[in-house]
């Protein structure tokens, strides 16, 4: 019984997603509402709902007019044809060209990180990790080491400074 509701739900949508005309049938098989319309409906202010029902009509019409008459299989291929045409103007569009190319470089490091992995030992991988901990340990303290040496030498020289104060007074 659940499943059934999943059929449902996914034909319907799969219904809506094939109703939008692929680049064969560029033709819209609808006019947007025109100014007269609008105003003869409520007015202005529903422009938000007349450019939905202009932007979903494709889809009614093809369930109302079109999907009715259709066999299994030229529905499936509506499908297969709009998803073909909205993966191709999806990876035409600017914004997803631009995405691309910020996320190659990022691909192709990980790609090569991940074949340089792949043909290193469990053993060297730990080596150079435990390598690049001591440099890093060696490092840090190397720096911690100087500030300290620098600020005794400045506290030193406070103390001769007061020292010498003393004495000239």
């Amino acid at each position: 019984m659940k499943y059934n509701h999943l059929v449902v739900l996914l034909l319907s949508a799969t219904a809506v997603a094939s109703a939008w005309p692929t680049v064969s049938q560029t033709q819209y098989e609808f006019e947007p509402l025109r100014e007269s319309q609008e105003t003869s409906e409520g007015g202005r202010g529903w422009q938000t709902w007349n450019a939905l029902v202009n932007w979903l009509r494709p889809a009614t019409n093809y369930i109302t007019q079109r999907l009715p008459n259709k066999t299994p299989s030229e529905f499936a291929s509506d499908v297969r044809d709009t998803a073909v045409d909205l993966r191709d103007r999806a990876a035409a569009h600017p914004v997803v060209q631009g995405v691309g190319r910020v996320v190659r470089p990022v691909h192709e490091w990980v790609s090569n990180t991940a074949s340089e992995l792949s043909k290193t030992s469990f053993r060297d991988m730990y080596d150079g990790a435990m390598n690049t901990v001591r440099r890093a340990d060696e490092t840090v303290a190397d720096w911690l080491n100087r500030r300290g040496s620098q600020q005794q030498l400045s506290q030193y020289n406070y103390d001769v400074a007061d020292g010498v104060e003393q004495v000239l007074h």
